[in-house]
């Protein structure tokens, strides 16, 4: 399955020290220029070494990429967030990301769309980070990230406790 990143997936992974087990997951990743330039010097040294691609749009398609954003209207999403669901559709891939504008707009599309609880799960499912660590990165996502659901956290936290 190819996973193409937000910048959120990456900032949350990061802040909770996951980060650097992301491409030990089973699965393809890649993340567009346009989002990998949104994350900070560290971040973007960290990418840089996991075996995430970075698509880049070509000078050919670059016109008729942000025609198409210009054509949508008040989405509200981003360009970087466009991006992405611009890559997974063009390389039958799934969004990865939390940001749920950009979720319902690419499931609309008929976009698989996945988000950081799939990845945290998967963290322990394929055996990378056990339930013990997972816990207290789960606490630890409570207490930085506000906009994730609580009740979802706590979901897991209950699981593997």
């Amino acid at each position: 399955m190819l996973l193409i990143t937000d910048a959120n997936i990456f900032m949350d992974l990061e802040k909770v020290g996951l980060l650097e087990f992301f491409d030990s997951l089973s699965f393809d990743f890649a993340t567009s220029d346009f989002v990998f330039n949104e994350l900070n010097p560290q971040q973007q040294t960290v990418v840089k070494h996991l075996d995430v691609s970075i698509y880049e749009i070509s000078a050919n398609e670059i016109a008729s990429f942000y025609q198409e954003f210009a054509d949508l209207g008040q989405l509200n999403i981003s360009y970087q967030d466009y991006s992405i669901f611009y890559h997974a559709k063009k390389c039958d891939g799934t969004v990865l990301s939390n940001d749920k504008r950009l979720r319902n707009f690419a499931k609309v599309r008929s976009i698989p769309v996945k988000g950081l609880f799939f990845i945290l799960d998967e963290f322990v499912v394929q055996g990378i980070v056990n339930k013990e660590l997972m816990i207290e990165k789960l606490i630890l996502l409570k207490e930085i990230n506000k906009r994730l659901p609580i009740k979802e956290l706590d979901k897991r936290i209950n699981k593997w406790g």
